[in-house]
């Protein structure tokens, strides 16, 4: 999950100069791809993050 998000991140921000956006679109999109990056960073730092690992309760019998 870390590597997708990092790798997907990085390819999309250099796709995002060569569709011709508009100065604002490219900064949006630029802005959510650089998210991206930085949550794949996180991820590799700590997986543990992007798990889900919901509690079990025990029921006292």
């Amino acid at each position: 999950m870390a590597a997708w998000a990092a790798v997907t991140g990085v390819a999309e921000l250099l796709i995002a100069f060569h569709e011709g956006e508009t100065a604002g679109q490219r900064a949006f999109l630029s802005l959510s791809r650089l998210i991206s990056v930085a949550l794949g960073a996180v991820l590799f730092i700590r997986p543990g993050i992007g798990a889900y690992l919901p509690r079990l309760r025990h029921a006292a019998h």
